[in-house]
């Protein structure tokens, strides 16, 4: 018996075929206002953990013991691996039941009885009764080449099995589905003890080897997974090691990208879209990256996804090495603005921003500093003054507003506030004086200011004319150790007077509570205060109808998102989308 045999035999049985969430059918009311909200609220989200990757871990993109990774060479692209037996668990289904409300499924189907479906008119076989039975506990894509220019790709899908026999009967029977139903021809051969099915006008290759069946685009990729040494395999990867232990125990589903994948994506643009000098995107490429990780798993709380990203000591540049090692503390800004706020971005850092302004840091190449200085000496508004006037912290709030710009000419009830933490708040009030003074010359733009004091803050009222009118743009300032920028008056009353801020809203508080110890918050969405947000907005905005969306919606009342602590060339984030059951 050899090493994957026995691994095979310590494995749990797969017992019953997991559930996952059937195919959407097509909604029938009110598609545009559904995808407005169900869009706008997943754009939210997306783009704070894209902001969140490229800003600190330069990029980042789903247990038990993963046999299959011993079976993919140490330099495949992408790898992807599921654990079906995690897919069985009432938490799992619960979690489904809300997806399928959500994309308001009319009829709700488990994934057997779509497979079901699906083979019986495709194939003539059945799933339960063909698959189950010899499937084992986990199954994996593996991407080991690509060509970005072309498209092409060499793909393994690997499955274990749990019973040889079985599966034997399978590849056979499936292959001759394909023959009947769609039109599909296959040779027959052998090679290293190995029968493959191989398409005769296509590229599908099925073969049962050892304790796994694949499917490929090619005999050599299967022919060479089986023989592979295990040194030489994925498994033992030092950069695939390192980024698969800084994600969650227990995950449902785990993907892997090697940096040569994002290398191959950047050669792969058009050199026009990077520019001509080095960019942040190819600064980062050449920083030292050695690999990115995502992490799915399926808690009691929700669904949570961590992601890391991995870095080589020897190649990592100077300023590289200072960003891994910040710190990353709780945010204080929560303390300013109001407990209804529905979206809050903070994050507070012991790197200052006019770190990214210095030689290797990401802003610092030849395209981006000469727009700076040309902006400086055309117009003496200087983008490193402001970046020198910036300390650690900053924060990014949207929340529910009776007045404020966005009320006036906007017709919607939200205000914004902006805080940075700065140690010369006399320099920044100075420095956007000179900004209104080259809008006032250059561009020709009337407006007042009046001094307006919220709480212990003294900032600015800013007033813009326009067509004899005066309406109020902003509210600026720096006072008491930070930079703040507000639409709505009442936002920064409520909140700067701390009456009753975010950082004492009960949901808030709670849901720290889920992530990592020494997990510092970073981003937090009340998705049920955005709910009634868009219900309460103006109705000629075409949002306030959720549909039937909106009890699925109101299941998953908060995203929220965390910087972990990590040590070494590693760096870590965990979002996770919390959702109430109701079981």
């Amino acid at each position: 018996m050899n090493d994957r045999d026995e691994m095979i035999q310590q494995e749990t049985p797969l017992q019953e075929i997991p559930n996952a969430q059937a195919e959407p059918e097509k909604p029938q009311s009110n598609p545009r206002t559904r995808l407005y909200i169900v869009g706008g609220c997943l754009l939210i989200v997306v783009a704070v953990a894209c902001v969140a990757a490229l800003i600190y871990l330069g990029i980042t993109l789903l247990g038990g013991k993963d046999p299959i990774a011993a079976l993919v060479p140490n330099d495949s692209l992408i790898y992807v691996n599921v654990d079906l037996t995690k897919t069985q668990s009432d938490k799992f289904n619960n979690i489904i039941d809300i997806f399928q409300d959500i994309a308001e499924v009319a009829e709700k189907k488990t994934s057997t009885e779509a497979l079901d479906k699906f083979m019986t008119d495709e194939l003539g076989m059945n799933f339960a009764e063909d698959v189950m039975p010899w499937m084992g506990r986990y199954g994996s894509l593996v991407i080991t080449g690509a060509d970005m220019n072309s498209g092409d790709i060499d793909y393994m899908l690997i499955m274990q099995t749990r019973s040889k026999a079985r599966a034997d009967e399978f590849v056979p029977k499936l292959v001759t589905a394909m023959e009947n139903k769609q039109s599909m021809n296959f040779d027959t051969s052998e090679k290293d003890g190995i029968t493959l099915y191989t398409q005769t006008s296509g590229n599908l290759v099925i073969a049962r080897a050892g304790n796994f069946v694949y499917f490929s685009n090619s005999e050599d990729s299967i022919i060479k997974s089986a023989s592979l040494q295990k040194s030489d395999s994925l498994a033992t990867s030092q950069s695939y090691k390192s980024a698969i232990a800084a994600l969650n125990k227990g995950r449902l589903a785990t993907i892997y990208f090697n940096a040569d994948f994002y290398s191959e994506y950047l050669g792969s643009m058009d050199p026009g879209l990077l520019g001509t000098g080095a960019t942040p995107l190819n600064e980062l490429a050449n920083s030292g990256l050695t690999s990115m990780a995502v992490g799915t798993s399926v808690e009691d709380v929700g669904l949570r996804f961590d992601f890391a990203a991995t870095y080589d000591e020897t190649q990592v540049s100077d300023f590289y090495k200072e960003l891994l090692n910040t710190g990353y503390l709780e945010p204080k800004a929560d303390e300013l603005i109001p407990a209804d706020t529905f979206f809050f971005l903070g994050v507070n850092s012991s790197q200052s921003p006019a770190k990214y302004m210095q030689e290797g840091g990401p802003i610092y190449n030849p395209d981006i500093k000469e727009s700076f200085d040309l902006l400086e000496k055309e117009y003496g508004i200087s983008v490193t003054k402001l970046f020198e006037l910036l300390s650690g912290e900053f924060a990014f709030a949207i929340g529910p507003a009776d007045d404020g710009l966005f009320v006036e000419l906007g017709q919607a009830n939200l205000g914004i506030t902006v805080l940075a933490s700065t140690n010369d708040a006399a320099g920044f009030n100075d420095w956007f004086k000179g900004v209104l003074d080259v809008a006032s010359k250059d561009m020709a733009i009337v407006y007042e200011t009046n001094a307006s004091a919220f709480g212990e803050y003294n900032l600015q009222e800013l007033a813009i004319e326009d067509s004899g009118e005066k309406h109020t743009a902003l509210f600026y300032g720096a006072d008491k150790g930070y930079i703040i920028l507000g639409s709505s008056s009442g936002i920064l009353e409520d909140g700067l007077v701390r009456k009753n801020t975010l950082s004492t809203n009960t949901s808030y508080q709670e849901t720290w509570k889920a992530f990592s110890s020494g997990s510092a918050p970073y981003m937090y969405l009340d998705v049920l205060g955005l709910l009634d947000f868009i219900k309460n907005s103006d109705p000629s905005l075409g949002m306030s109808d959720l549909g039937a969306a909106e009890e699925g919606l109101k299941k998953i009342p908060v995203i929220a998102m965390a910087m972990n602590k990590t040590s070494g060339y590693v760096q870590s984030q965990t979002l996770i989308v919390f959702m109430d059951t109701g079981k």
